[in-house]
């Protein structure tokens, strides 16, 4: 009884980082969080992922249609906030910006206003 009392205490104070929330403290959370990750919006067809471009040297974000044509984002500038982080980035190709805030699960396009758009974790 004994020993198994003990393994449980010591599984409970070995694995806490698994049980935590994911939280978003520093620029790199955020990166190690997107990477290899690929954020879904089923009602555009539109995906997004966090990529690094050979072509520019720097991360990106790749968001590509239903119709497989892929649009980079460049200069990524991210802003953490423990539980959500926002996103910014600017198309490579005319200059326009986009903004997203990363929540545990979920990207959102035009947070606060009334067109945003919803991206879930694929």
């Amino acid at each position: 009884m004994k020993k198994i009392f003990l393994i449980a205490i010591l599984s409970f104070f070995s694995f806490p980082k698994f049980a935590a929330a994911q939280t978003f403290d520093d620029n790199s959370d955020v990166v190690v969080y997107m990477e290899n990750r690929t954020f879904y919006n089923s009602d555009n067809g539109m995906k997004i992922e966090l990529k690094f471009l050979s072509s520019y040297n720097t991360y990106a974000l790749v968001f590509t249609n239903r119709n497989n044509n892929s649009f980079d984002f460049i200069n990524v500038t991210v802003s953490p906030y423990g539980a959500f982080a926002d996103i910014s980035a600017m198309r490579a190709d005319d200059g326009s910006v986009i903004e997203l805030r990363l929540y545990k699960g979920r990207l959102v396009a035009g947070a606060g206003s009334p067109d945003q758009q919803t991206y879930y974790l694929k």
